[in-house]
């Protein structure tokens, strides 16, 4: 079993996502940024514990791809062994 997080952490990072989800990326230290930027949580603990559930919410939802998605092996035509020339 994982970290049991408190309700209200659980609750702010959903309201956050919901409304600024695309402000967020896999980086803490960027969310960290924006939660500041974007609440008025004067608690550094509380606020570094929002972005560090925010990141790994993101990171989780970014590794989890669709079935239907082709990477550029599975692509014919394309060919990732030889750069192009600059």
């Amino acid at each position: 079993m994982g970290k049991s997080r408190a309700l209200k952490t659980k609750r702010i990072v959903k309201l956050l996502l919901d409304k600024y989800g695309n402000r967020f990326s896999t980086d803490f230290e960027e969310n960290k940024k924006v939660v500041g930027e974007i609440t008025t949580i004067v608690s550094k603990p509380l606020r570094n514990r929002i972005a560090g559930h925010i990141t790994k919410l993101v990171v989780a939802k970014s590794e989890i791809r669709p079935e239907n998605a082709q990477s550029s092996e599975s692509i014919e035509g394309v060919d990732d062994s030889d750069p192009p020339d600059r």
